[in-house]
């Protein structure tokens, strides 16, 4: 049976932020036109300031200059202090930002032990020729099997990836489920395989599984043809 084998990679490193660190930090040119903007918009509010003094000088109130000189002064404090309220405040987001995911970093950083970790990982295609490879499979198939999964050792269970104590040890492609399932029955680790029947499991525990496999493997065509 050929053997073939997959190697995957699993590389843990920092993440790059989940938000522009650079957004909001100190332009030149724009915070001075934006200081021109709020410095101008403070001159029309006292320009307007001025119309309504003007206006409210003396017995009667002239209320067409009086209303315009309110509206000058609504309007360009309004939107002076929009102006500077929006640029202060990108000013001091930025800053919270870069101080939060410096915090951030710092603990990943230590939770990473100030090292990159890189964890090599390979699966192999099961194979009946190896014996380990046999009673991985077979532990894997008692593993569910004391769980309450039906008929785990059928061709069917066993093809796919197999797992043992929550870790991927291999996989076994319809050829090779079938090829197991025969095993098990040669082994006699399945009692009463025949065509259309899986058998029933005849191991109790773990040693049974290892035992079954070290006293029967001289009887499986598998080594006599080696």
């Amino acid at each position: 049976m050929y053997v073939n084998h997959t190697e995957r990679t699993n590389v843990r490193r920092f993440t790059p932020p989940p938000v522009e660190l650079d957004d909001g930090r100190l332009d030149v040119p724009r915070a001075v036109l934006s200081g021109l903007f709020v410095l101008g918009g403070l001159v029309v509010a006292t320009l307007g300031a001025w119309i309504i003094t003007l206006a409210t000088n003396g017995y009667t109130w002239n209320w067409i200059g009086l209303a315009f000189g309110v509206g000058v002064v609504v309007v360009s404090a309004g939107f002076s202090s929009i102006v500077g309220y929006v640029q202060v405040s990108e000013w001091l987001q930025r800053r919270q930002r870069i101080t939060e995911w410096h915090t951030a970093s710092l603990a990943a950083y230590e939770d990473l032990g100030a090292v990159e970790s890189v964890d090599q990982i390979t699966e192999w295609a099961l194979s009946t020729d190896n014996p380990g490879h046999v009673v991985l499979a077979a532990l894997s198939v008692y593993a569910r099997h004391r769980e309450g999964a039906l008929t785990p050792w059928s061709v069917r269970s066993l093809r796919g990836p197999l797992f043992l104590a929550g870790r991927r040890v291999g996989e076994l492609s319809k050829t090779g489920a079938e090829e197991m399932s025969r095993e098990f029955a040669r082994l006699g680790l399945v009692a009463g395989r025949v065509e259309g029947y899986a058998g029933e499991w005849t191991a109790n525990n773990a040693d049974d599984v290892l035992q079954h496999v070290i006293s029967n493997w001289k009887k499986s065509p598998a080594l006599e043809d080696a």
